[in-house]
């Protein structure tokens, strides 16, 4: 018992106080390094995420009603191409759908899912991405460069690194 005591004595004395430990988005905004994926995987800088995705046609969906200049965010990102399309997410469904096979037309290497679909639109898009071999990536946070770039090094970082090395 004394020899536990004393083992988690240690362990708690090692752990930082809840003053010591950068709140996430600190730890990401403005820096140069990606912060690790909760996977373990090794961070990769965003310098090397934007070389990598230099070659590569992307695209983003967007709410038809969501602010329409995309280029700040395609300066940030970079990538061979990049394509913006608009979804009425307040559409019947056969619009949505022909929205989002529109999207899916663009063939671009990397699809930025930039709004929340109904959850059987959102199945039907993941089976598409996975059937075509496409990189999807969710953006849950704003579309802002950094937030769009941690997503894209959290989600499909390694597969893009894998990718290049082919």
């Amino acid at each position: 018992d004394c020899e536990a005591t004393e083992r988690l004595s240690e362990l708690l004395g090692a752990t930082p106080r809840h003053g010591d430990v950068p709140r996430p988005e600190s730890a990401w905004n403005g820096a140069k390094e990606a912060p690790d994926a909760a996977d373990g995987r090794d961070p990769v800088t965003l310098d090397a995420l934007r070389a990598g995705l230099a070659t590569r046609s992307i695209a983003i969906l967007l709410d038809a009603s969501g602010p329409a200049d995309t280029s700040e965010l395609e300066r940030g990102i970079g990538g061979q191409r990049f394509d913006a399309v608009r979804v009425d997410l307040d559409a019947p469904p056969a619009a949505r759908t022909a929205a989002i096979e529109a999207f899916l037309a663009t063939e671009a290497d990397v699809f930025l899912l930039g709004v929340k679909l109904p959850s059987e639109e959102y199945a039907s898009f993941k089976a598409a991405c996975l059937e075509r071999e496409v990189l999807f990536v969710r953006l849950p946070g704003p579309l802002e460069t950094e937030a769009v770039l941690h997503q894209i090094s959290r989600q499909v970082g390694w597969r893009l690194r894998a990718r290049a090395q082919r």
